[in-house]
């Protein structure tokens, strides 16, 4: 399948094929009685009214009853907003007013901002907007073809809020779409917030320009100034994404005072990792982690021993080991023989996986090092 944002005939359109449509298709994400087929799913560049439209070389006869072709359309169109259509010739004239009249719904929270000579707004919306839920269940489509396990929210909950980001050159051009990132506010007792990022979502012609970190550092802090917020949690994090929040994290914590004057010889992880937490509103993992790269970079500079950095990060990972290694040995006298060696056997093998954990920790810690000075907001 084909994604396609239309800008109403612009120079620059926005084309990307989905990689994901077993919840559309189905698992084996083959569609029975086609020949050349192409499914190509087209957007407003701004609004985000969608087209669904098919052309195929081949197609098997309607009026075989035991061989009939998949009704391609009515499935992509049931994971569609409401609105959308499959007339060509009538989405081309929305396309082109769309690119005119479009304007963001929400309250706009940052603006003119510069990533490789584009301009890019960003605008936050909630259920409470004029709009947003006639906007937001076309934006969700989204996550269907980009995300494995994509889903939707609520859009009667105005605890979700969304941030919207646009590349808008100039007052004469369209916006265009290009990320966004859902945030849920859940209760941090008795009276605060605990805003949770859930998904968090590149266009993949914009992916690898800064956009996804520009973002996420503008969402991370609006949320950082609002007095409510307790701190800042996300919900099952990739890799990339880790990397990414590593990244600004780090970056803000060394623009802290505070962390320009850490006495690396003799702070502890806990005071290192509270710290963290009360001036940059991080949660208590997260912040540890920074802590932990921040030490790094400490070895790096000859700010801090590389043993103490071992230590810290080592400490942590085996705790979980520790506590049940001491559980075994208490039972270890009860065992027979053949027990007592598979127990031993699968010790090692638990030491071993330790050490491969400090190393692929230690490895990401120094890639995001590394990569900090590269940042653009």
């Amino acid at each position: 399948m084909h994604i396609h944002l239309d800008c109403g005939g612009d120079d620059s359109p926005c084309s990307f094929d989905t990689e994901f449509t077993h919840q559309v298709i189905g698992e084996t994400e083959k569609i029975f009685g086609y020949e050349g087929l192409n499914v190509k799913i087209s957007y407003c560049c701004g609004s985000l009214r969608a087209c669904v439209s098919l052309t195929y070389d081949e197609c098997i006869s309607d009026e075989d009853e035991f061989a009939k072709p998949d009704n391609v359309i009515g499935k992509v169109k049931q994971w569609m907003a409401p609105d959308t259509i499959t007339d060509v010739k009538e989405f081309q004239k929305i396309a082109q007013e769309d690119a005119k009249a479009f304007k963001p719904i929400g309250t706009q929270i940052a603006s003119n901002l510069i990533l490789k000579d584009n301009k890019y707004d960003i605008f936050m919306a909630s259920a409470a907007d004029e709009g947003f839920k006639e906007f937001h269940a076309r934006a969700q489509t989204f996550p269907i073809w980009m995300i494995e396990r994509g889903s939707w929210l609520d859009l009667d909950d105005t605890n979700w809020r969304v941030f919207y980001m646009f590349e808008h050159k100039d007052e004469q051009s369209p916006y265009k779409f290009v990320a966004m990132t859902t945030v849920y506010n859940y209760l941090a007792y008795p009276d605060q917030q605990r805003p949770r990022i859930s998904q968090h979502l590149v266009l993949p012609p914009y992916q690898g320009a800064g956009v996804g970190t520009c973002l996420l550092r503008n969402v991370q802090k609006l949320l950082r100034s609002e007095d409510t917020t307790k701190d800042i949690t996300v919900e099952s994090p990739s890799d990339v994404f880790s990397f990414v929040r590593d990244r600004i994290d780090c970056k803000d914590a060394l623009n802290l005072d505070e962390i320009k004057e850490l006495d690396y010889a003799h702070v502890t992880a806990n005071e290192g990792t509270l710290l963290l937490q009360n001036k940059l509103k991080l949660c208590k993992p997260q912040a540890r982690r920074v802590f932990e790269i921040l030490l790094l970079m400490g070895v790096i500079n000859g700010k801090a021993e590389k043993d103490k950095f071992e230590n810290i990060v080592k400490n942590r990972l085996s705790q979980s080991y520790y506590r049940e290694h001491l559980v075994k040995q208490k039972l270890l006298h009860s065992m027979n023989q053949k027990e007592q060696i598979a127990l031993k056997r699968r010790d090692q093998e638990e030491k071993y996986q330790l050490r491969q954990a400090f190393d692929d920790l230690q490895e990401t810690y120094a890639k995001v090092a590394l990569s900090i000075s590269n940042i653009q907001y």
